[in-house]
């Protein structure tokens, strides 16, 4: 009897982690404009996402990177 409750216990604890491992939540995004030539930074914005998963954030926010006209963007992924 006491096995078997103990596998419950075990099982449900497993579905738990489970069931918050897949949340949504909300990251916010930080870019940073720098100067290619001196490396100055020259610009900094952060944006927030809506409730999403990390897999989707991960994708969503170094997609903001770029190099252009003498400026590069870097962004970086937090979970706010």
């Amino acid at each position: 009897m006491k096995t078997s409750r103990h596998y419950l216990i075990i099982a449900g604890a497993v579905l738990v982690a489970l069931a918050f491992s897949s949340c949504k939540k909300e990251y916010s995004c930080t870019c940073t404009t720098t100067d290619s030539i001196t490396g100055a930074v020259v610009g900094a914005s952060t944006e927030y996402t809506d409730k999403m998963k990390k897999k989707d954030s991960e994708a969503w926010c170094p997609a903001s990177a770029t190099t252009s006209g003498g400026l590069t963007v870097t962004c970086t992924l937090a979970e706010k």
